[in-house]
């Protein structure tokens, strides 16, 4: 579950047991990058390919999934 805060400077910062995401818009509130900032993790960012993804909805909804694929994984591994 991630914790987002508020729009601020044309970010938004979301909190998880992981770390960080933030999420960039552009000055039309459009979604330009999503970063994910785990640590033990490299950062990964994410960039919007279509219309639809640059939506603010949308970005926090894909690094929802994205938390959630890799406990999927880790569960996975450890039952290997």
């Amino acid at each position: 579950m991630i914790t987002w805060d508020p729009i601020k400077e044309r970010h938004v910062r979301g909190r998880c047991e992981r770390g960080e995401i933030w999420i960039r818009l552009d000055r039309e509130g459009r979604v330009s990058g999503v970063y994910l900032l785990f640590s033990g993790r490299e950062k990964e960012k994410w960039v919007p390919r279509t219309e639809a993804e640059e939506k603010l909805d949308y970005a926090k909804e894909w690094a929802e999934d994205q938390l959630l694929l890799m406990q999927w994984a880790e569960e996975l591994s450890k039952k290997k």
